[in-house]
C-alpha cells in the first residue's frame, strides 16, 4: 500500500468574511432537497428552519464571528499483483 495524506484548513474571521459564509450556508439549507429531508426526517419543522437561517445571518453579522474547519485527505494505491493472468 502506498498512501499519500494531506491536511488544510478554511477560515473567516473578517465581518465580511463571516457574513459571506453565512449566507452561503443559509442559501445551501434552503434548497428544497435539503429542506425535504430535513422536515421528512422529522429533525426540524421549516419555523425552525426559519429561526435556524435568522441566527446563523445575525451570527455572520457579529464582529466576534469565527468560523473554521479542517480538510483531511488520504487515499492508498493497492500494489500491483505481481502474478497476472495472460489471455
Amino acid at each position: 500500500m502506498r498512501p499519500q495524506a494531506s491536511s488544510s484548513s478554511e477560515y473567516y474571521g473578517s465581518p465580511a468574511g463571516t457574513a459571506g459564509f453565512a449566507a452561503v450556508m443559509v442559501e445551501h439549507h434552503r434548497t428544497p432537497g435539503f429542506v425535504k429531508v430535513v422536515v421528512e426526517q422529522g429533525w426540524a419543522d421549516q419555523r425552525l428552519l426559519d429561526s435556524m437561517y435568522t441566527e446563523v445571518l445575525n451570527w455572520g453579522d457579529r464582529d466576534d464571528a469565527f468560523f473554521s474547519y479542517t480538510f483531511c485527505e488520504a487515499i492508498g494505491w493497492k500494489p500491483e499483483s505481481s502474478s497476472r493472468s495472460s489471455g
